[in-house]
């Protein structure tokens, strides 16, 4: 069992929100911890070259997996970003690529993944 003790204004702030998941997940935490940080804050779509238009999303695709490199290219998965040896990496479907060029990341482009349980 997860036990946490929340203040009553991060309640009042989430509009009196009584679900649990933000909590516990420690959402609304690290949110407050980014907040309390003494530095400058600016949304990531502000610093992006185009925006929001500047960030994109591959979508909901299920992964076509290629058991060679003559079918498939290497595939970075949330996991594997704070890798400093990509060889071994999972193929993707070439094929695939071609329908979803979205699941290449454009040169120089820094990856952000929207998910996960990798901890820092």
């Amino acid at each position: 069992m997860i036990v946490k003790t929340i203040p009553n204004t991060w309640i009042i702030e989430e509009g009196h929100r009584l679900d649990c998941g933000p909590f516990v997940k420690g959402s609304i935490e690290a949110r407050k911890t980014l907040e309390a940080l003494p530095c400058r804050k600016e949304p990531l779509a502000d610093l992006t070259r185009s925006g929001m238009s500047g960030m994109y999303h591959v979508g909901q695709d299920k992964i076509i997996w290629a058991k060679n490199e003559d079918v498939g290219i290497p595939f970075l998965r949330s996991a594997d970003i704070l890798k400093t040896d990509f060889s071994g990496q999972p193929l993707i479907s070439k094929k695939q690529v071609e329908k979803n060029p979205l699941f290449q990341c454009p040169e120089k482009s820094i990856l952000i993944t929207s998910n996960g349980s990798d901890s820092f």
